[in-house]
């Protein structure tokens, strides 16, 4: 009898975080407090956003989702870090918005600064927009973020988008919130409940960086 050769198998391995960089223990060994004072943030609540300025990564939707934040969380801070094709128009509307105190647009930073960075944020943000790339309508979003892997890492929830892939990763009210796609006033509401409700915020963060130690680090797609 003839037998068939079998198939190739794959094996779908997502991105990573380096989970030994990205640490709580930073919190707490004078990398948060040393960042934070150099940013001169004081005590106000923080939501971080880090990669890249492209329509689809989603940070163009930023300054409105700040403004309605900073209605009910006056005291907030968005920290915006990357660059990209969207962060001239992301200033020019911070700037008529009169948000420039409230949303800092970083730049391009050097990577070694990234786990201070998520160290001294207490939310990080991952607003993605798939319907804002061809290529997800054509193939569905295959995207794997290494922002939300990293923030999980840090242990900060995150807030982002009910997107299948995204889901998987950030189970609601688990370790973030996941929010309908289009209801960008969820995904403003969901930011400043974490900003304000510290019990909450430090249950998903613990429970982020459990899931990102067990199923997203470099060592456990090693083994």
């Amino acid at each position: 009898a003839r037998i068939a050769p079998k198939g190739p198998e794959v094996l779908e391995i997502p991105w990573a975080a380096d989970t030994e960089a990205f640490h709580p223990r930073l919190k707490a060994d004078g990398t948060r407090e040393r960042v934070r004072q150099e940013l001169e943030l004081g005590n106000r609540p923080t939501a971080l956003f880090t990669g890249t300025f492209r329509t689809w990564h989603g940070a163009d939707l930023l300054p409105a989702i700040a403004q309605t934040v900073l209605a009910r969380v006056p005291d907030a801070v968005f920290l915006l870090a990357g660059s990209g094709d969207t962060f001239d128009a992301i200033r020019k509307e911070v700037t008529d918005r009169g948000l420039e105190g409230s949303v800092r647009l970083l730049g391009s930073l050097p990577y070694d600064r990234m786990p201070g960075l998520c160290a001294a944020a207490d939310v990080g943000l991952a607003p993605f927009r798939p319907e804002a790339n061809p290529l997800f309508e054509r193939l569905g979003f295959y995207y794997s973020p290494l922002k939300i892997f990293e923030y999980m890492a840090a242990g900060i929830p995150t807030v982002t988008f009910d997107v299948p892939e995204l889901a998987r990763i950030v189970s609601d009210n688990a370790e973030g919130r996941t929010v309908s796609q289009v209801n960008r006033e969820a995904f403003a509401q969901a930011v400043s409940d974490l900003l304000v409700e510290s019990p909450s915020r430090e249950r998903m963060g613990a429970q982020a960086r459990a899931k990102a130690e067990r199923l997203y680090s470099w060592s456990a797609h090693a083994e």
